[in-house]
């Protein structure tokens, strides 16, 4: 059965608004896409992407585009069985890896929350491929997802072989289909596919 849920993010470390879609149903498995414009360090930007899942919210493949002044990045990452390539090249550096993190957005949060289904109480760890922004440059991460409410996750990030020392944490609000309506000081979620606003004025 197909379903659609869209949302429009706010970024809330700088001037940005991201706009998304998730299509489920879609015949190999769930696609995620969005598109971005904003500025970082006072030069405007404009990105695209579109990720690719199996039926288990697993990535196959992702392309990404930025554009910034005077130049253009893109990337394009697949996964198969946890082998993945770089624009075509082998990526050993990416070995253990299950998920796609691209820093620039809240929406690939939404493919391990999926795909762990997490009952309040219950933990789930992953390890992604951490696309960074603007560089497009593609690193391991360690994370762990932990639901403390029925829409909210405590979420960690790291080298979880040294207890995620010099890592990140924070507790993500999520909203229908699993989508991050608040990523605090980062992203905010303004608008859904209904028109609705979601989260603090």
């Amino acid at each position: 059965m197909m379903a659609i849920h869209s949302i429009q993010w706010r970024r809330l470390d700088g001037p940005g608004m991201e706009t998304f879609e998730l299509n489920e149903g879609e015949p190999g498995g769930p696609r995620l896409r969005g598109t971005a414009a904003g500025a970082i360090r006072g030069r405007p930007f404009a990105l695209r992407y579109e990720v690719e899942c199996d039926d288990d919210w697993l990535p196959r493949h992702a392309e990404v585009t930025v554009d910034l002044p005077a130049v253009k990045k893109s990337l394009k990452l697949s996964q198969d069985d946890g082998t993945w390539q770089i624009d075509g090249r082998e990526a050993p550096e990416l070995e253990g890896c299950r998920d796609l993190d691209l820093a620039f957005s809240p929406s690939t949060n939404t493919l391990p929350i999926r795909r762990f289904a997490l009952k309040v109480g219950e933990l789930g760890s992953t390890r992604a491929a951490w696309v960074l922004f603007p560089t497009l440059e593609v690193r391991s991460i360690d994370q762990q997802y932990r639901r403390v409410a029925v829409d909210r996750y405590r979420y960690r990030s790291g080298d979880a072989e040294r207890e995620y020392q010099g890592g990140f944490r924070t507790v993500l609000t999520v909203g229908a289909g699993g989508l991050v309506m608040e990523f605090p000081g980062l992203w905010r979620a303004s608008r859904d596919g209904s028109g609705n606003p979601h989260g603090p004025a």
